[in-house]
């Protein structure tokens, strides 16, 4: 766009590089912008306030770019991140290293009978102090305080640190639980070529979750790992870890379980309106580990422990029930999930 002299005089100059580090930098300013400019004859960028000062002059103006901002939203475009950003910058932000969790309470001795719990959150590590002390509050609270009310302080500390980034959340009603779920200490699985293996270099329990996560090989319901880095995959299902013919005992491993039943989508009150197994006694969790094991298992039907298996999910196919939920991959699960294969 070619734009007018006049318009220049109006517009707040800044000094850019290019026209992304342009807008980039007038991102992070607070003021209202309606109209940025860059000018790529001198790296001139300014910006508007109002829209109406922004006027073409297609004989003697000058070619610039022109970004409009009409829904007010420039901010958003400092709060973006590209793809290849993310990881890193939740690990460097979320959870610092070196940050500590500080518990404590307050109590006044004008007041004896009242108490203040207050939780801090610190970018440093403070010495730490037993449960059973009591100090003076330290330098989170101003002297003035402390002298007027004469509060004292029972610190706690609880250093933590974030190591990685194990897997995402598909579904927005998943809980923790569906990451590492141990369900057996002080053993490890046993080997068997048709239904565990082995895997070399695993170096954590984080990668061992994602190998048998992702395993494309066959469908990995339980893993075990051991401090000394043996980790083992299997397609043996969580009812099965407790015969004592498939496992080995060893203190330094913990056997796990996927817990799938958070990888389906649920319908809530459906139920398929022609049974296409026979329905069985199962937990809603062990019926999805057994969807999930079966290469014929599409959904399954789970109503009031009674567990059955499905095939395509559509509203035809279904019908209402109040005590009956249906649970699907979700569309195109399988194909958009980053997979590992197992060496």
């Amino acid at each position: 766009m070619s734009v007018s002299a006049d318009t220049f005089e109006k517009m707040k100059p800044i000094k850019t590089n290019y026209g992304f580090d342009c807008v980039h930098k007038l991102s992070k300013i607070k003021e209202y912008i309606s109209v940025i400019i860059y000018r790529p004859s001198d790296s001139s960028c300014g910006y508007l306030t109002k829209f109406e000062d922004l006027k073409e002059d297609t004989k003697t103006g000058e070619p610039c770019s022109v970004y409009h901002f009409p829904l007010h939203n420039l901010q958003r475009i400092d709060q973006e991140l590209s793809l290849d950003q993310i990881h890193n910058t939740y690990l460097q932000n979320l959870l610092v290293k070196s940050h500590g969790l500080f518990i404590g309470s307050y109590r006044l001795n004008t007041s004896p009978n009242i108490f203040f719990t207050i939780t801090y959150f610190h970018r440093f590590i403070m010495k730490f102090l037993e449960s059973n002390r009591t100090r003076k509050v330290p330098s989170l609270v101003s002297r003035s305080f402390t002298e007027r009310t004469g509060a004292i302080f029972p610190l706690l500390m609880y250093s933590y640190e974030l190591i990685d980034i194990i897997d995402k959340t598909e579904n927005k009603d998943a809980s923790a639980s569906r990451f590492p779920y141990r369900i057996r200490a002080d053993a490890k699985l046993k080997i068997s070529n048709q239904v565990t293996v082995t895997l070399p270099d695993v170096k954590t329990l984080d990668d061992c979750y994602r190998i048998c996560h992702n395993s494309e090989l066959f469908k990995c319901n339980t893993y075990s790992y051991c401090q000394y880095g043996d980790c083992r995959v299997s397609s043996l299902l969580t009812l099965g870890s407790y015969n004592e013919s498939h496992v080995e005992q060893d203190k330094s491993c913990s056997i796990y379980t996927l817990n799938v039943v958070h990888d389906y989508a649920k319908v809530p009150q459906r139920k398929f309106k022609t049974q296409t197994s026979v329905a069985v006694d199962k937990s809603v969790d062990s019926c999805a580990e057994s969807c999930h094991a079966s290469p014929d298992c599409l959904s399954f039907q789970w109503c009031d422990y009674q567990c059955s298996f499905g095939t395509f999910y559509t509203d035809s196919s279904t019908e209402y029930d109040e005590e009956c939920s249906i649970y699907l991959l979700p569309k195109n699960g399988q194909q958009n999930r980053i997979r590992c294969a197992l060496h």
